[in-house]
């Protein structure tokens, strides 16, 4: 999903993680850094929700992406999931966008 994110023209910088979910257990959620001159907002989540929904089989997709300045990593330039993982259990710190499709089904 990484891979595929990073394929995407306005994209910098992705890390996914898994969220908790009471039906799945897990379920993806992209870290997000624009390239400088695009705004994540609202509209440009749904898009990458879009973009990942076109590429990969349902179970693959993304459930929820949230846009961040910068995504944590070490001085070798692995991602740091425990900083994301620690920062998401503090509260979001950026716009996050959620799939409204799979929002409604569960309801």
């Amino acid at each position: 999903l990484e891979d595929l994110l990073l394929g995407h023209p306005n994209v910098e910088d992705v890390a996914v993680l898994g969220i908790p979910d009471e039906y799945a257990g897990e379920l993806p959620k992209a870290y997000v850094v624009m390239k400088s001159g695009v705004e994540g907002d609202e509209l440009v989540g749904r898009e990458l929700l879009k973009y990942v929904k076109e590429r990969k089989v349902r179970h693959k997709h993304v459930k929820e992406i949230e846009f961040t300045d910068v995504i944590p990593k070490s001085a070798s330039g692995k991602i740091l999931r425990r900083v994301l993982r620690d920062q998401s259990r503090k509260g979001t710190t950026g716009v996050v966008v959620k799939d409204a499709v799979n929002e409604r089904a569960r309801l």
